[in-house]
């Protein structure tokens, strides 16, 4: 994996973090810089700058390394279980080490996500060890870099009905010190990150907001308006549908990484930006789901697999789009084809895994009430 990530060079976004890390690193301000790229990245994007001044490729080798030390910690986690099935180890083979999804992002085209879906991994692994404040400091760290990974904190610090506070607390200081730290050095360009994130109008091929578009394309006036309202009104409809999903996770007593799984596909689908790398993170959780291999998550991971294995399929051919430059030059069409489906899918896959997560849990407290049952009748014998 290493090998790829050298001999593939700069690529697709990674041009573009090139580009403002070295004009970072002669003086400018890392936002608003008129002559590269724009920044939408946070402050963690700006501190990796002087890895960059070690060798144009060794920001790409940090992304790399720290994923893989990742997965390789999920797979002992997984060869430690006493029985491993025929079916798991497929499972994790498409997950993994066929996953040309997960190889291009994090090691052909080296992106950034790759970071945040490790830093993902590592809060995962640290609430599993009960080093709440270590997962918390992870995702605030990762909320530096891209923003989307606060809105699965709530998720991922529940506990039953409980919110684990330490948790809470060590992610919101890890983020607000970081943003300080950037407000005090930079002002208030430091802002502009978010401020972009919330003004940007185009949409990744993969997500709702370019199903609806395309729907209109298609001279079905309804779902151009729908699209516009959907636009218009996009952090308020992802807002209500997080908050909707936790709402049914706290009354049901879903579990945590089952949630923030859910989470994960439902910034991804109802974002109107949502290009494919946003997906990273929930592969890395699927991963995370599969290693732990308790109740249900077998049953969770083999419903997210036809998703995993289309986006296996759609990387292939948007790498060599990229590297052929075809993309460019009118060979997007294609891919916007292949990519019309993807929203319905996304969302079935979403319903049936909410729907698995809930049975999951019924299930558990139904064996639970038996067994309590039949203790008392023990008792009373």
């Amino acid at each position: 994996m290493m090998l790829i990530s050298v001999q593939t060079g700069v690529l697709h976004d990674y041009y573009a973090y090139t580009r403002q890390w070295l004009s970072i690193g002669i003086g400018n301000n890392p936002w608003r810089q008129e002559a590269v790229p724009t920044n939408a990245y946070g402050p963690l994007h700006v501190a990796l700058t002087p890895v960059y001044k070690i060798s144009e490729l060794a920001p790409k080798f940090l992304f790399a390394s720290v994923l893989i030390v990742v997965l390789f910690l999920f797979l002992r986690t997984l060869l430690s279980r006493n029985y491993l099935s025929r079916m798991t180890l497929a499972f994790w083979t498409i997950l993994v080490f066929l996953n040309f999804f997960l190889i291009g992002i994090a090691f052909v085209f080296g992106l950034n996500d790759s970071l945040v879906a490790a830093l993902l991994g590592l809060a995962v692994l640290a609430r599993w060890r009960k080093a709440t404040v270590v997962a918390g400091l992870a995702i605030g760290a990762a909320a530096l870099l891209k923003f989307y990974p606060l809105l699965l904190l709530p998720a991922l610090a529940l506990d039953g009905r409980k919110i684990n506070m330490r948790l809470m607390s060590s992610a919101s200081i890890a983020f607000i010190g970081g943003f300080a730290i950037s407000l005090v050095v930079w002002g208030e360009s430091a802002l502009d990150p978010l401020l972009f994130g919330g003004s940007r109008s185009e949409s990744g091929f993969l997500s709702l907001m370019f199903y609806l578009h395309q729907m209109r394309l298609n001279g079905v006036p309804a779902f151009g308006t729908l699209a516009d309202l959907y636009e218009v009104g996009n952090i308020l409809i992802v807002g209500v549908a997080l908050v909707a999903i936790f709402g049914i996770g706290w009354w049901k007593r879903l579990d945590w990484l089952h949630l923030t799984s859910i989470s994960m596909l439902a910034i991804f689908i109802l974002g109107k930006v949502s290009h494919q790398q946003i997906l990273l993170p929930w592969i890395i959780l699927l991963v995370a789901i599969l290693a732990r291999g308790v109740g249900i998550d077998q049953k969770f991971v083999m419903a997210g697999l036809p998703v995993v294995i289309f986006l296996s399929l759609y990387q292939i051919y948007f790498d060599y789009l990229i590297r052929t430059n075809l993309y460019w030059e009118g060979g997007g069409s294609l891919l916007k084809t292949m990519a019309y489906p993807f929203a319905t899918m996304g969302l079935f896959t979403l319903v049936v895994q909410l729907g698995l997560a809930i049975r999951g849990v019924d299930r558990k407290q139904g064996v639970q009430g038996e067994t309590m049952k039949a203790e008392t009748q023990n008792r009373n014998r």
